[in-house]
């Protein structure tokens, strides 16, 4: 049996590694490892953002199963680890407090390594700020006190795992130094607190939480101080020498878009206009694609970068690097132990904002070199260029991590015994090519069209040629290792050559707050020529006046046109596997 590294790399899209049109390749370490690994070109998550494409990634299930995300990975029988488990390994989740696992989960996790702090604010922003208007105006029902209370025992449980540590305990490996352990048990004795208080009366608590807002003491939890994993004055310093470059930057990826970026005449007119009179974007007078288009060809986001504001003011990035978490993993690989060892990690530098060097990293040689890298890239792209530079650096810089990682675990001797998973959770629309109007929630392929690598380990390798999706991966290694998969699962291991899926489904519930029972799930169905597009409340009976979008994949690759009212019978088949889905789970919440 032999070990397994599952990395998942925050949005990177196989579109935009695929459809990369320069004379250098965007992910060359990638492209080298295809010839020795099992892939795909056709791996479609179900969800356009990390809650929502993960489920069933992570569970070997389908998205909206047994009631959806709202409670994360809860509603389902297994998680990963539950599998790995199952198949006797010794299990590391290298990972964020925010994926809220519960305390069923947490048991079949032999090492919980955190990565960042736990913040409870997005307890409103998630979940309390959707039903506020309802709350406030009376009409918040028994049933949505009790669907509320399960999010919020959730949050209680992955908490209390995450602040229950001591000093010296592995669940802070990678970030002890950025803990105050005063505070956090200071942090303990609140959620104590308000656990009690929760569990004595779950109506009168969560109103509380509804009265005072933000205010609440749950929300006055202090997270820990991820701003100080970086040495601002080391990148500050070496942004300062570098600072020709990044304006270098700037001005190529304005040139490059204003000359070859597809977009309306009255938008880019519009753009402009915007960027010579304000110094901020302003959504309300502009739009959010001109908004997007803005940016892009003003390089705000490089002005950003430049002024360090970017390193405390985005909490998605304010994890380990890819390079640090890498490391970790192979740390953990290097120890001896009786079992095998599955280990997930989750970098983030492809998540908007992007990163491309080592950002944790105190070594200013090692982030010369890194921006050493970035110029040389600069040097080679061509005058037909288009799209985010900044979305491509950091694809190049997690390509490069990726094949660091695969020497550093050859020269240990450890690769012949590992077998490592490289995907994404899902796409981006971050690399603006093309410009959408909607950047996350839409049906684009670039949301969700997510690659494959699964190399070392006496892996064959393999190019399946079927449609799939995330779910498909878990049983795809669950094959590979002479391992059977039991209990509640619904995926397909893609080297099965009897399993070849000629369409790929995505389900999730759109923006915000997914409450199934109250907003409308989206639903779409794309094969080779066509992807169908739904938007509809599983209270009312399915109606083609709901689907929203379709497009010839054939004709229109980057699903520009929308065809909304055409069909013939490619179209109507897929039509009709997007009813049935939509009757399954009308049936499975209670609407039918």
């Amino acid at each position: 049996m032999k070990n397994v590294l599952f990395v998942i790399v925050d949005s990177l899209s196989f579109d935009r590694i695929n459809n990369f049109n320069q004379n250098i390749r965007l992910t060359p370490f990638l492209d080298s490892i295809k010839r020795q690994s099992i892939t795909t070109d056709n791996l479609f998550s179900q969800g356009p953002y990390t809650e929502a494409g993960t489920k069933g990634l992570l569970c070997c299930c389908n998205t909206l199963d047994n009631g959806g995300y709202f409670c994360r990975y809860d509603s389902q029988e297994r998680f990963i680890t539950d599998f790995f488990k199952e198949f006797g390994y010794e299990t590391y989740n290298v990972n964020a407090p925010s994926y809220l696992l519960s305390k069923r989960t947490l048991e079949n996790i032999d090492h919980m390594i955190y990565t960042s702090g736990f913040d409870c604010r997005f307890l409103w922003s998630q979940r309390f700020s959707f039903y506020y208007d309802r709350w406030s105006n009376g009409h918040f029902t028994g049933e949505d006190y009790t669907y509320l209370s399960k999010f919020v025992e959730l949050v209680f449980e992955s908490a209390e795992d995450f602040l229950s540590a001591v000093n010296c305990d592995e669940k802070y490996d990678l970030i002890s130094h950025l803990i105050d352990f005063d505070i956090l048990d200071k942090n303990r004795n609140i959620l104590y607190s308000e656990k009690v208080k929760f569990y004595s009366n779950k109506k009168e608590y969560l109103d509380s939480v509804f009265e005072k807002k933000l205010s609440h003491p749950i929300f006055l939890i202090e997270n820990i101080k991820l701003n100080e994993m970086i040495n601002t004055d080391l990148i500050n310093s070496v942004l300062k020498k570098k600072k020709h470059f990044v304006s270098r930057l700037k001005r190529v990826q304005f040139q490059r878009n204003l000359q070859n970026n597809h977009c309306t005449k009255g938008a880019l007119i519009r753009a402009l206009r915007e960027i010579s009179h304000d110094k901020k974007p302003n959504k309300k007078n502009c739009g959010e694609y001109i908004n997007r288009l803005r940016n892009l060809i003003s390089g705000r986001e490089f002005e950003v970068y430049q002024k360090g504001l970017y390193y405390t003011n985005d909490p998605y990035k304010l994890v380990p690097s890819a390079r640090t978490q890498m490391n970790y993993a192979v740390s953990i690989l290097k120890k001896k132990s009786e079992k095998n060892k599955f280990v997930f990690i989750h970098p983030e530098e492809a998540h908007y904002f992007n990163t491309f060097f080592t950002y944790d990293s105190n070594d200013e040689a090692l982030i010369k070199t890194e921006f050493s890298e970035a110029e040389r890239f600069l040097e080679q792209i061509d005058k037909k260029y288009k799209g985010s530079l900044f979305y491509d650096l950091s694809v190049r810089y997690l390509d490069r991590q990726i094949e660091e990682l695969y020497h550093k675990l050859k020269e240990a001797d450890l690769l012949k015994d590992t077998i490592v998973v490289i995907t994404a959770d899902h796409g981006s629309s971050y690399f603006f090519d093309p410009i959408r109007k909607s950047l996350v929630n839409n049906f684009h392929s670039d949301n969700y069209h997510v690659p494959m690598y699964i190399f070392g380990g006496g892996v064959t390798p393999k190019e399946c040629t079927g449609m799939y999706m995330s779910k498909d991966i878990i049983p795809t290694i669950a094959e590979l290792l002479g391992k059977e998969m039991t209990g509640d699962y619904n995926g397909n291991s893609m080297l099965d050559d009897n399993y070849n899926a000629e369409d790929v489904f995505i389900e999730y519930m759109g923006p915000g707050c997914p409450d199934i029972r109250l907003k409308p799930v989206w639903l779409s169905s794309r094969s080779r020529k066509y992807a169908v597009s739904f938007i509809g409340m599983l209270n009312e009976p399915f109606s083609e006046k709901n689907i929203c979008e379709v497009y010839d994949l054939c004709s229109d690759r980057n699903e520009r046109y929308n065809i909304r009212d055409f069909r013939n019978k490619d179209i109507e088949l897929l039509i009709e596997k997007i009813h049935a889905r939509f009757e399954e789970l009308r049936i499975q919440n209670g609407f039918a």
